[in-house]
C-alpha cells in the first residue's frame, strides 16, 4: 500500500515561515487539497517545490501574509478554485493568475499595492475588493465590466463593501 500524505496543510499564525518548500513521495496515495497559511506575516516567497508539487492543490489561504510581493510565475498552473489573498499589503501584481481556469472565488481585501487586473477575473463566481488601491478599483471595473452580465459563467457576486466609497460610476 501506498503512504498516505497531507491532503491538508494548515500553518496559520507561524509567523517567522519565510518561504513554503513542497516535496512529494512518489508513494503518495494522495495530493495536497488545502493550504492554509494565514498569518503567516513573513512569507516572502512561494517556492518552485510548492508549484512543482501542488498540482492537485484546490483552495490556497494566503490571508495576512503581508510580506509576500509577488506570487511565482507559473502559478496560473494550479488548478485552485479558491484563493485568498486578502491583507497580502505588498502584494504588487495578479498577472501569473492567468490562466486559472478553475479559479471561482478570490478574495483581495486590503491588497493596497495591486494595481493591475489580469484577463479573466470576470470569469469568477466570487470577487472580494475591498480597501484596495484606487487605480485597482477602477481598473477591476474596466475589465469586469468589459464582459456582458449575460455571458455564462459571468461574474455572480463583486464586493466592493467599503470600497464603495470610493466608486465614482459603474
Amino acid at each position: 500500500t501506498g503512504v498516505r500524505c497531507v491532503e491538508d496543510l494548515s500553518l496559520e499564525g507561524c509567523r517567522d515561515l519565510v518561504s513554503l518548500q513542497v516535496t512529494r513521495k512518489e508513494q503518495c496515495e494522495k495530493s495536497l487539497l488545502f493550504v492554509d497559511l494565514i498569518n503567516c506575516r513573513k512569507l516572502s516567497e512561494l517556492d518552485d517545490s510548492f508549484m512543482t508539487h501542488s498540482e492537485t492543490l484546490q483552495v490556497l489561504n494566503l490571508q495576512g501574509c503581508s510580506s509576500l510581493t509577488k506570487l511565482p510565475k507559473n502559478f496560473g498552473d494550479l488548478l485552485l478554485t479558491d484563493l485568498n489573498l486578502s491583507y497580502c499589503t505588498k502584494l504588487r501584481s495578479l498577472d501569473s493568475i492567468v490562466g486559472m481556469k478553475n479559479l471561482r472565488k478570490m478574495d483581495l481585501r486590503n491588497c493596497e499595492a495591486l494595481t493591475d487586473v489580469p484577463p479573466g477575473m470576470n470569469d469568477m463566481s466570487v470577487l472580494q475588493v475591498e480597501d484596495c488601491s484606487e487605480v485597482f478599483i477602477q481598473e477591476s471595473k474596466r475589465v469586469l465590466f468589459s464582459k456582458q452580465v449575460e455571458d455564462e459563467g459571468a461574474l455572480a457576486r463583486l464586493d466592493f463593501a467599503e470600497g464603495y466609497s470610493r466608486i465614482v460610476s459603474l
